[in-house]
């Protein structure tokens, strides 16, 4: 396995424990009913073939959204290892 490999193996399994984690919050579990508020809503409200588009919608924006929060924790950990070697905390 390369330390690229590796490195993403990592910054995966980081990302998942915290997204466990985060989930067993109230803020989660607030975020999830509202969620679901809004869902129910946009069910009621819309003609079926409204539904089908806002969903693709709503689906890529989801993508969208989890792909940034990847970019930006990976950025996180990388900077943060810089300032930890400048500091000479690490080789």
């Amino acid at each position: 396995m390369t330390t690229h490999e590796e490195w993403n193996k990592f910054l995966n399994s980081m990302i998942s424990l915290k997204l466990e984690k985060y989930q067993k919050s109230k803020e989660y579990e607030y975020w999830n009913n509202r969620l679901k508020e809004i869902d129910d809503c946009l069910c009621n409200e819309l003609m079926e073939d409204q539904k089908c588009f806002v969903d693709e919608i709503l689906f890529e924006i989801g993508v969208a959204s989890d792909h940034e929060k990847e970019m930006l924790y990976e950025q996180g950990m990388k900077d943060c290892v810089f300032i930890l070697k400048i500091l000479g905390v690490l080789a």
